[in-house]
């Protein structure tokens, strides 16, 4: 028998699993909690997830999933490190702008070395592609220090502006915080610290 889902009860589960992933983590994440806030019963939200994981996979796959296009097609066509670092920087506090609770999903997860494990293979392929397309531009220009590995670039690249995101969505005005300036003071930061 097929299954029968409501657009919109599946809206409230993704927007309810984004607000606890925010809140609490991955690790804080059930089911449970997640049907609760989505007024839901555990048992639709299994019909549709067979787990948390899956969970998150869809919301990669859905909600995330024009902003990871966005980050890659930056990374394919930047001539220059610092291109590529001003402009995921700038895609990432407009939509902390416009959507500071998907932003904090986006930077929560990407934080989260618990997601790594549960990345579909494509996901994981993609990450490797990108990555491997920073470093080899940013030996090409000279941008990146000879002797960084890939995890020392991922630790620039990813905790600098990802935990900006975090941090400044909390104060008071929080949209103030994501202005040109700034995405120029994160971008020289990053590039600084990849010498």
């Amino acid at each position: 028998m097929a299954r029968i889902t409501d657009p919109q009860k599946i809206e409230d589960v993704r927007r309810a699993a984004m607000e606890i992933i925010v809140e609490y983590g991955y690790r804080g994440m059930s089911i449970a909690a997640i049907a609760k806030r989505a007024s839901v019963s555990v048992g639709y939200l299994y019909r549709y997830y067979r787990s948390k994981e899956d969970l998150i996979e869809d919301l990669m796959n859905t909600t995330l999933a024009e902003i990871k296009n966005d980050f890659l097609r930056i990374i394919m066509v930047s001539k220059t490190i610092n291109e590529v670092i001003f402009n995921v920087t700038a895609v990432l506090f407009q939509l902390a702008k416009e959507d500071p609770v998907r932003a904090q999903l986006l930077a929560t997860l990407i934080l989260d070395s618990d997601i790594e494990k549960i990345m579909s293979i494509d996901s994981k392929k993609l990450k490797d592609q990108a990555i491997e397309r920073i470093i080899d531009l940013g030996r090409k220009t000279g941008e990146i220090n000879e002797n960084f590995n890939e995890d020392d670039v991922l630790l620039i690249l990813l905790t600098i502006p990802f935990r900006y995101v975090i941090l400044k969505l909390k104060e008071d005005n929080p949209e103030s915080f994501f202005q040109d300036e700034h995405v120029i003071n994160i971008s020289k930061i990053c590039c600084n610290a990849l010498k």
